[in-house]
């Protein structure tokens, strides 16, 4: 069919838009049009989407289907595409509406909207309300909508559904949990039509079945009868053009081999890619993972004059990814280099090259990326594959050629996934009660489960009822209410809230936020483990900036942006994929044609030839697997040969015997990760079968590696593990490994069971793998726990491949596979980084089953109840208060409904007549009249009864349901300690013999029972209460009350914060910022860094940095340490006034620079110009804003034609001004030296035509010639316009936030001294803002502040902690931590005022929060607060001794004029200078340095 079934007015629209439908739109648009079901595939820019939307947009557009409700649902994997789609169909509705008009009609309405995580409330409201005609969403904003209260009346109308990028999901539970979503639309909107859309997807057959389903129709009896749906395929046989070519740059070419790694490989290799971005107008980078996309942007843009590519991943958050793709599509942005993130059908723009760096990790995969290149109809797909090791020249070869062949690896779907199971059955019953038969029918026409046992099915549901609750921990307990009587499921209360928190199936990884500086402002998310191994102050790179960590809480991770230039790019541990069976099997086939043919003459001109190599890589190629087979004994392991390599190499890298013996063997495979793992699990089994004893193995794709005792054998190993044996191994192995603990903990979480910790909260990692280890064992007793199986069914069959590698082992006993084995000292290049990898898996493999770290609080908590010494009671108020919550008796916690006072009955086991009267009295509370007809309903029913037990006061309520679990109390043993430890639960700390008086028991029954609970710490017995009933009593009580109680006794007793005195602020500043504690020399430029780090934009005197800032902090200071990280960062300096200076990393200048800043005194110019500046200045500023990458100011006397003089001049008027820097420090300190006086720096300019003009001044060099050698820069150049009052605000926020880093508490007055930027006029509306977002906290902290006092929680900490008060420390007047300047009464100590003068060459000593000692005038003048015969006095003269050694411009000696209004020479306090060279001279006290064998100073 072409368009003769379309409305003309569409077809005149097509015709003129598009003129012929492509290929696959003639082939499809008749099914679509017969209302088939469909599958169409086709190559990218076939116009797949429209030939999708088309015939509904037609029904739309000719009112076939009535407008006003939603008739087409559009799904697809990735929120930024479903954005896309919403764009893209607004350009064929104005086309139709205008080829309507046109016709003198009118087009209906046709609404669309999109919905996913990101829409607002108020938007996702109207959806429901207003119906769209056609809805965009995501698999998990689909399964929301359908299991919504407005689901039913949403989809009713429902006529075509439309699922996209299906290969992206259709191997995944995630496609599970799509295709279930969809099957149960048809409860609401009856059948409709299935168009399923696809770049590349293998085999048709399976998918088509897979997305069809079942129709489920009821027979004789209601026995629920399938019938499949038809799914007509779509392929189209137009053949893709390709421009492939795997490339080896000549700037890596050009490395020698063994520098081919590390930064040296990644800077040659940016080299490279920066020159094709250049040649092309649009370019999309591949990488296999976040920290590679990250390491090569920040490479790429280093070696050029501007911005040229970003990084594009998941982690970035949506608005930044939506930004930068914009960017690329309008041209702005030549590049963008990413991960997975753009494999799918984003619309970034037309494309003119794809670069893919490492081959992708499967080859549908690299058919996808190569694909996103000439994306238009009939355009060719330019693409270029940069391998960067030995292995990825192999699989880069081989990826090319299986795209040029158009193969890719089949598609297998999940199977009756039962962690999913659990989670669609309480969402199906979130709103409604279902008969169990009933659901079991629907589940089954869903294609994943239509083979599922009924057993498996029971079971799910018997877990979400509770049934192996009496595991007696909290993930365990009900989530649904079975009523086992009639066989009915319902919810319980709090479902719909869980499903919505916690469905889906995206692992929860405890990915960290990351936000700028404490703000809502996000960034994006990073792996929880690349935080662990982070210290506040580091800083790494994300998205083309660095950041600088500020601080870390339990869900964030606050950084300033920009803050720095660093090396370290982020990593996520989740990046890495197996590689698969067929991709493997390339690759061996390969290597085994190597093997044959590596010595022939022409044997890389065929490899160039058939594997789309430049002449350098098929070179490269061939010398490496020369290399390679050399190392192995002149063999090449391959599809029908494997290499067992035993070498005696230490993993440090020495050759030898280890201590022990062990050998490490390596198996070279090349049959990919999802068989060489399960094979390495296989042969740690054989061996611990057979020698008692475990072994270290680890995989890879291409090798295992073992680690062996001396005189194995590594052959007769792999011997043992035959196909018929090899489950068996995996059973005796999968369970204990941590492979295995991974996916049950991720199954778990995605069976509900372990939920997540609430909206916009993270879990951490390691939080949810104690939890999952904790459940893991919980559940071992029994043999039928679903998610054991489950975890089982997925290991073996969605991560592994079996069957495959059971075809391998058959070949090895058929003899079809040889084994050979080799010696070497160490191993080739074909296992390059696996040793490596031993070590980090072993670092970071922490999901192995089995406690192996108790959690920390239960430690402390049971040792201060149950073991020796004073153990804490707890008051019985508490215990009462907390025993009114746990039997829900409080106002608000009763149930609210006969259902859930059912469920409220069967959790609680056993209610005792009072007890049973107080909660009916709480019912009747909080619903007045409701009790009555709840009670009614449940007793017509036969819910209900009435228990009495022998020796019990009185009778007891309990649901019918539980009456054959009560009747285990008769067999007393380990079955009565599980009802005891549940009852339990909900009861505080009780005397043993009113535990025995409710359940029938005398006092020896009942310690019979507990005796196995307090053995495994799971109970406990002794006098847990401050007033216990009977004086020495002994109370029972399980440990998860007694934790509760502790922690309610500890917050009861923790003191409110009292404000500290105004005088201990300095004492807070200094130690907030590092001045109690200096940082030792050893702490190098990693100290150095840490003081920078608070000192970011704050405005001080050019020469105080090295003279008093930064020795204040650290000792020693060495100015080596801050040119070292000038040269290592993107840490610049720059003006603040005339002869005054902050520090900031480049990117942040914005936050304290305009782009037209005027930088204060930046002195007057000669002659007039724009801004007031010189001609002379503005020929300078012109200069370096047209050269980006700096000149020295030689260079700049040449270009402008000026005196060096004069350039001089104009370089720091304009530096005052904050719009230049120089590179090098030396510029700075020889000026600082000179007095910034230009002539002293300057030398002749060359004399025309480059000859020499007179003499060479060798002194004038030594003098002036250094302070030339440093480039300067512009810095105003490329800054950020502060028009827009979104990014302003978002400055404004980063300020606040670098200020709280600053000071830890803010208020009006301590910022008097910061410069205008940071000014509280600036930064008050944003700490409010922060405040009540929570990040920071407001108060008083400090008395005697008049207004306004914010806090970072970790300064409030330090606050409640006792400060340093024996900390003897200085500081400049000028310093961010002293008082000067600070406007507030009590701060001056005993000095006058005019001695605390607010200037360079004062400073302060302080004893904790005591001024003890002034020293004004550099010296000259000495104030002491303490008497000449103080102990420590010569404590206090730190400033004069650090001035006199300092290791930059150290004072020749200190003349002391007078102390304490004295003359110095005659004082008193002489004696407390012995330390220094000293003489008397009059009144005058002149120190000096005493230098070796003069007892050298201090």
């Amino acid at each position: 069919m072409s368009l003769e079934r379309f409305d003309p007015r569409i077809r005149e629209w097509f015709a003129g838009r598009f003129g012929a439908p492509t290929e696959v739109q003639r082939l499809a648009w008749g099914p679509i049009a017969g209302g088939r079901h469909v599958l169409l595939t086709a190559p990218t820019g076939s116009g797949k989407t429209l030939t999708a939307f088309l015939w509904a947009l037609q029904q739309l557009a000719t009112g076939a289907w009535e407008e006003g409700t939603t008739r087409v649902l559009y799904v697809s994997p990735l929120k930024a595409l479903n954005a896309d789609i919403e764009r893209n169909l607004a350009e064929p509705l104005a086309g139709i509406a205008a080829a309507f008009a046109a016709a003198g009609s009118e087009l209906p309405r046709i609404r669309v909207a999109t919905r996913s995580g990101d829409t607002p409330a108020a938007e996702r409201q109207r959806i429901v309300r207003q119906r769209p005609e056609i809805l965009i969403t995501t698999p998990e904003s689909l399964n929301l909508l359908v299991h919504s209260k407005g689901g039913p009346a949403l989809f009713a109308g429902l006529r075509t559904v439309i699922l996209d990028e299906i290969h992206a999901v259709a191997a995944t539970k995630r496609g599970t949990h799509l295709i279930t979503a969809v099957d149960r639309l048809v409860l609401f909107a009856g059948e409709f039509q299935r168009i399923s859309l696809s770049a590349t997807v293998r085999p048709l057959e399976r998918i088509a079945e897979w997305v069809g389903g079942y129709r489920l129709e009821r027979g004789a009896g209601d026995e629920p009868l399938y019938r499949r749906r038809p799914v007509t395929l779509v392929e189209s046989r137009h053949p893709k053009r390709y421009d492939l070519q795997v490339r080896f740059p000549p700037t890596v070419a050009a490395l020698p081999a063994e520098e081919r790694s590390g930064d040296t490989l990644w800077t040659a290799l940016a080299a490279d890619l920066r020159q094709r971005i250049g040649e092309a107008r649009s370019t999309l980078v591949f990488t296999n993972s976040r920290r590679l996309s990250e390491k090569l942007t920040r490479l790429v843009n280093d070696g050029g004059p501007r911005e040229i590519a970003w990084s594009h991943h998941g982690s970035l958050s949506r608005e930044l990814r939506g930004a930068i793709e914009q960017r690329l599509k309008a041209g702005d942005l030549p590049a963008l280099v990413a991960t997975s993130s753009l494999e799918l059908g984003i619309d970034i723009g037309a494309l003119d090259q794809v670069l893919l760096v490492q081959a992708p990790r499967s080859l549908a995969s690299a058919a996808q990326r190569v694909g996103r290149a000439g994306h238009g109809v009939g355009e060719v797909s330019r693409a270029r594959l940069y391998p960067t090791h030995a292995r990825d020249f192999l699989e880069c070869a081989v990826a090319a050629r299986a795209v040029l062949d158009g193969e890719i690896e089949p598609i297998q779907p999940v199977r009756a996934p039962l962690d999913l199971l659990a989670q669609w059955i309480v969402a199906m019953v979130a709103h409604e009660r279902w008969r169990a038969d009933d659901l079991y029918a629907v589940l089954r026409a869903s294609a994943p489960y239509h083979e599922l046992p009924r057993r498996q099915f029971d079971l799910v549901v018997e877990m979400l009822a509770g049934r192996y609750a009496e595991a007696r921990i909290a993930e365990l307990r009900p989530r649904i209410a079975f009523d086992r009587l009639d066989g009915t499921i319902a919810a319980r209360p709090g479902s719909a809230r869980l499903v919505a928190q916690s469905g889906g199936t995206i692992p929860d990884r405890g990915y960290f936020q990351l936000r700028i500086e404490e703000s809502n402002a996000r960034l994006g998310e990073l792996d929880e483990e690349f935080v662990w191994e982070r210290s506040l102050g580091d800083t790494f790179v994300l998205g083309t900036q660095s950041w600088r960590i500020h601080r870390i809480t339990s869900n964030e991770v606050f950084v300033a942006p920009a803050r720095g230039g660093a090396m370290l790019a982020p990593f996520w541990r989740a990046d890495a994929r197996d590689r698969g069976a067929v991709f493997s099997e390339r690759i061996g086939r390969l290597l085994e044609r190597a093997d044959r043919e590596l010595e022939l003459a022409d044997f890389s001109t065929a490899l160039a030839e058939e594997y789309a190599l430049d002449a350098a890589a098929a070179g490269e190629l061939t010398r490496l697997l020369r290399e390679a087979r050399a190392a192995l004994g002149d063999l090449l392991p391959h599809r029908h040969r494997l290499v067992f390599e035993e070498t005696v190499e230490r993993p440090g890298g020495t050759t030898g015997a280890t201590a022990d013996g062990r050998r490490q063997v390596i198996l070279y495979t090349f049959w990919g990760g999802t068989l060489n793992r399960p094979l390495a699990l296989a042969l740690a089994a054989a061996w611990e079968e057979a020698e008692g004893s475990a072994i270290e193995t680890l995989a890879d794709d291409d090798a295992v590696l073992l680690v062996l005792p001396a005189g194995a054998d590594a052959r007769a190993l792999l011997a043992r593990v035959t196909p018929a044996r090899l489950e068996l191994l995996l059973r005796a192995r999968l369970e204990s490994s941590g492979f295995f603990g991974a996916q049950f903990r991720q199954n778990a979480q995605r069976a509900l069971l372990l939920p997540r910790a609430g909206p916009r909260r993270r879990t951490p990692l390691w939080v949810s793998r104690e939890n999952a280890k904790k459940l893991l064992e919980a559940v071992a007793r029994f043999d039928d726990f679903p998610l054991t199986l489950e975890t089982w069914r997925s290991s073996l069959h969605d991560e592994f491949d079996l069957e495959s590698l059971r075809r391998r082992l058959e070949e090895i006993e058929r003899g079809e596979i040889e084994l050979r084995s080799v010696r070497s000292d160490r191993p080739s290049p074909l296992a390059a980084g696996l040793v490596w990898r031993r070590t980090n898996e072993l670092m970071y493999e922490d999901d192995v089953p089995g406690a192996r770290r108790g959690t920390a609080l239960r430690g402390d908590l049971l040792r201060e109840v149950a073991l020796g010494g004073e153990r804490p009671r707890i008051p019985s108020a508490l215990a009462e208060e907390l025993r009114r919550k746990l039997q829900r008796l409080l106002p608000g916690y009763a149930p609210q409904s006969a259902g859930e006072l059912l469920e409220w009955v069967k959790e609680r086991l056993l209610l005792p007549a009072g007890e049973w009267q107080e909660l009916l009295a709480a019912i009747e509370r909080d619903r007045p009249g409701a009790t009555a007809a709840m009670l009614d309903e449940l007793r017509a029913a036969g819910k209900l009864a009435t228990l009495a037990l022998p020796e019990a006061p009185s009778e007891a309520i309990v649901a019918r349901e539980n009456l054959p679990r009560l009747a285990q109390r008769l067999e007393g043993g380990d079955r009565l300690a599980v009802l005891l430890e549940e009852w339990l639960r909900f009861e505080p700390p009780l005397a043993l013999e009113e535990v025995a008086r409710h359940w029938g028991l005398s006092r020896g029954e009942l310690e019979a029972a507990i005796a196995p609970l307090i053995a495994a710490e799971r109970a406990i017995v002794g006098g847990l209460l401050e007033d216990p009933p009977a004086p020495g009593s002994q109370q029972l009580a399980t440990v998860g009350v007694v934790e509760t109680l502790l922690r309610w006794r500890r917050a009861a007793a923790r003191p409110a914060f009292e404000p500290l005195p105004l005088a201990d602020l300095p004492l807070f500043l200094a130690s907030w910022q590092g001045l109690t504690e200096r940082s030792s020399g050893g702490a190098g430029s990693e100290g150095l860094q840490g003081a920078l780090e608070r000192l970011f934009g704050f405005a001080a005197p050019a020469a105080l940095w090295e003279s008093d800032l930064l020795p204040a902090r650290l000792e020693p200071y060495f100015p080596a340490w801050l040119d070292a990280l000038f040269e290592d960062s993107d840490l610049v300096w720059f003006g603040t006034g005339r002869e005054r200076i902050a520090f900031a990393f480049r990117p942040d200048l914005d936050l304290f620079l305009s782009p037209a800043s005027s930088g204060g005194d930046g002195g007057e110019a000669d002659g007039a110009g724009g801004d007031g500046l010189g001609q002379e200045v503005l020929a300078v500023r012109d200069l370096l804003r047209r050269e980006a990458r700096g000149l020295e100011a030689g260079e700049i006397a040449d270009g402008t034609g000026l005196a060096v003089g004069e350039a001089n001049r104009a370089l720091w008027q304009l530096a005052w001004r904050g719009e230049t820097t120089c590179s090098s420090l030396r510029v700075l300190r020889q000026a600082i030296r000179s007095g910034f006086r230009a002539e002293q720096a300057a030398v002749a300019p060359p004399a025309a035509g480059g000859g020499r003009s007179g003499r060479r001044g060798l002194f004038r060099r030594w003098q002036g010639g250094a302070a030339l050698a440093g480039r300067w820069r512009a810095l105003s150049a490329g800054m950020a316009e502060p028009a827009d009052p979104i990014a302003e605000e978002e400055r404004s926020r980063e300020r606040a936030r670098l200020l709280l880093d600053r000071y830890g508490v803010l208020f009006r007055e301590l910022l008097a001294a910061e410069q205008p930027a940071l000014a509280w006029s600036g930064v008050a509306r944003s700490l409010r803002g922060l405040e009540l977002a929570g990040e920071i906290v407001a108060g008083r902290f400090f008395e005697g502040v008049p207004g306004l006092q914010f806090a970072l929680p970790g300064a409030l900490r330090r606050l409640r902690d006792e400060l340093p008060r024996a900390a003897v420390w200085w500081c400049s007047a000028l310093d961010p931590a002293s008082p000067c300047g600070v406007d507030l009464p009590g701060l001056e100590g005993n000095f006058p005022r005019a001695l605390l003068r607010r200037v360079a060459s004062t400073r302060l000593v302080y004893r904790g929060s005591r001024l003890c000692a002034v020293f004004a005038r550099g010296g000259r003048e000495i104030g002491f607060a303490l008497p000449p015969d103080e102990p420590g006095l010569a404590e206090l003269l730190e400033p004069l001794r650090t001035a006199l050694t300092r290791a930059v411009d150290a004072e020749r000696g200190i003349d002391v004029e007078r102390i304490n209004d004295e003359p110095a020479g005659t004082s008193p306090y002489f004696a407390a200078f012995a330390a220094f060279d000293r003489t008397r001279d009059g009144g005058l006290l002149r120190l000096r340095r005493r230098y070796a064998g003069r007892d050298a100073v201090g």
